[in-house]
């Protein structure tokens, strides 16, 4: 069995969190969840410790601009709900980071064994080079969002350490088979904070109805004024914004969850699940039962 490593345990000790979960603490060690939250604001540049295992970092809240050093300067980034950031093995990042909202920054960090990695890698004959594919920083990958918080429901539920292998060497296949779409979805350019309050404001209420009167006074601006306001600057409708959200959140459910099409597209938002039905062919070329049953088998 792959073991998270020792200096990658004292790595995480080292983070300025308040930890929430940390799985080697319950017996783990095939795999290392730590939940935590930081300060909203980190205007002092930090330094992360040197890991020998990678970690994927799931974010919890939304509207984080997190600002990292890189050779041509300090770059800017914008790191939504759900976004996740993958850090190589023995990869180290120099960072401050600030909230747009008010409230700790939450994140999930799942460190994998490096071995685990190299082993999937050797088994599928691929490239392993710390995920050749990653992005530069934040990105969007919802079926590996939806693992990360699985693993550490699990672990909060009392999985075993079992759970934990399992779950690191299906991250690592998802990672190294190319499935997994490291897109990324940013908001650098926004600068608006009102849209920003009204996005964030989607990505948190996608399940419930959300009219454009609802959006429009989230913002504190008028409703004609707020569809061209927002239209100008997403480059899509409040709308369509609204809807590509709900079925980006329902397409990672149908291939990581067990949930019925019926629950799925209740839960996230569609007015009934033919609507969403008719939504996803739409989108995908095909409907949602012969998308999951495609995704199983392949």
């Amino acid at each position: 069995m792959d073991v998270i490593d020792a200096h990658t345990r004292e790595a995480a000790a080292s983070l300025p969190v308040r930890t929430l979960l940390r799985t080697d603490q319950i017996g783990w060690t095939s795999a290392l969840v730590h939940e935590c939250e930081s300060p909203s604001r980190m205007d002092e540049p930090f330094e992360t410790s040197s890991a020998p295992d990678p970690v994927l970092k799931l974010v919890l809240v939304s509207f984080n601009r997190w600002f990292i050093q890189k050779a041509n300067g300090w770059q800017t980034y914008d790191a939504v709900r759900g976004g996740l950031c993958f850090t190589r093995a023995n990869e180290t990042h120099r960072l401050r980071w600030r909230r747009e909202s008010q409230g700790a920054l939450r994140m999930i960090h799942l460190y994998i064994p490096e071995r685990t990695m190299s082993s999937v890698a050797q088994e599928m004959e691929t490239p392993h080079r710390g995920w050749a594919g990653a992005a530069d920083a934040f990105f969007d990958d919802p079926v590996l969002a939806n693992l990360v918080m699985a693993t550490a429901d699990a672990a909060r539920n009392g999985a075993s350490d079992n759970y934990g292998q399992s779950a690191a060497t299906l991250i690592a296949y998802h990672i190294l088979s190319g499935k997994a779409s490291p897109e990324r979805r940013t908001y650098e350019h926004i600068s608006d904070r009102r849209l920003l309050r009204v996005l964030e404001f989607i990505e948190a209420k996608y399940d419930q109805p959300l009219p454009l009167d609802a959006l429009a006074a989230e913002a504190g601006i008028s409703r004609f004024h707020f569809a061209t306001v927002f239209k100008r600057a997403i480059g899509r409708s409040p709308h369509q914004h609204v809807h590509e959200v709900r079925l980006r959140c329902a397409t990672a459910m149908l291939t990581s969850t067990q949930k019925s099409v019926h629950d799925i597209a209740l839960s996230c938002g569609f007015a009934s699940p033919s609507h969403f039905s008719a939504a996803f062919r739409a989108a995908h070329g095909e409907s949602p039962t012969a998308y999951r049953a495609r995704h199983r088998h392949e």
